[in-house]
Formats: structure tokens, sequence, C-alpha cells
């Protein structure tokens, strides 16, 4: 049996690629974060922060339940807005998941542990207001975190659509579930 096709000449793979890089930036100057998506994020991280900051500080079983409210907040946030991103531009970006939702770019993550060990140690101090000070402004370094990535991504998404493996994510759970455990036992 033979084929029609003509062989296949390295010019016309590279007219490919280069027609596939333009698809792909076009798309990215379309796609929209849904509207409300960056402050919502700020606010669900800021609940929690101060969650589980007063939670590593207090020690007790209601603490250990305000750091579960807080991270089921956060993660009910997360979910319905990468639900209503994909709903909006029809696509999944590699990257947005671990970059703008889970904040595991570099300012959004100093952001979270400076905002964090604030928290903690208002709420051991018993200093409420700075519980809420240092919940605010990592929610809002998380925000700028999630900002920068995706004006970059949106500026070359090539180099930016990639975020961090499921296995590093997995380690740095694993790593943060331990840390926690930790604390608890020692404190």
């Amino acid at each position: 049996m033979e084929s029609d096709a003509s062989p296949s000449r390295p010019h016309d793979a590279y007219d490919d690629l280069a027609a596939a890089d333009r698809a792909r930036e076009r798309l990215s100057g379309h796609l929209q974060l849904p509207r409300g998506m960056r402050p919502a994020l700020a606010c669900a991280v800021a609940v929690q922060i101060a969650t589980a900051g007063v939670g590593l500080a207090e020690q007790t079983t209601v603490g250990a339940g305000l750091m579960v409210a807080g991270l089921l907040v956060l993660a009910a946030v997360a979910g319905w807005f990468l639900h209503r991103f994909r709903q909006l531009n029809g696509v999944r970006v590699s990257g947005l998941t671990g970059r703008v939702v889970l904040g595991t770019g570099a300012t959004s993550s100093l952001s979270y542990v400076v905002a964090l060990a604030g928290s903690t140690w208002a709420a051991s101090a018993s200093q409420w207001a700075l519980v809420g000070v240092a919940a605010v402004a990592g929610g809002a370094g998380w925000a700028l975190g999630a900002s920068q990535w995706w004006a970059a991504y949106r500026g070359d998404p090539a180099a930016h659509a990639q975020g961090p493996s499921r296995h590093v994510l997995t380690v740095l759970a694993m790593a943060a579930c331990l840390g926690l455990v930790v604390l608890v036992v020692v404190g």
C-alpha cells in the first residue's frame, strides 16, 4: 500500500512549529482570570494564615480544628476559581494551579512563610490585631505573587508555563505536614 503524502521537509516542520508558537501566544493573550479571583484568594489565604497561626499557638483540639477550617476555606475558594477559569477559557494552563492557586512562586511563598510566622508569634502573645495584620499581609503578598506570575505568563507563555511537578508538590506537602506534627508534639 502506498501513501499519497509527500515526505516531510525540514522547513515544513519549522513552519508548523512557528504556527504553533503563534497560536499559543494568541491564546495566552486572550486568557482571562475570573473576576475577583486574586482578591478572593488573598482573603482565603489570609483566613488560612490567621487560623493556622492561632491553631499553632494554641495547640489544642480547637486550634487544630481552626487550622483545618482555614485549609477548607482556602481549598474551597481555590477549587471554585480553578473551575471558573476552565469554564471561562475552556483550557487548563500549566502552572496556574501551582503558581497562582497554591502559591509556589517565590513572592507568594516568602510572604506566606513570613506571615505565618508573624501570625503564630502574635497569637502566642495574644496580640490578636497583629494576627490579623500578618494574615492580611500574607494574603496580599500571595496575590502579588499571583499577579506577577500571570503577567509573566501572558508575556511569555512558553517560559512560564511549567509549574512545579506533582512530585515536588507532594514532597512539599509531606514536609509541611511533618513540620506541623513536630510543632504540635514539641509544643
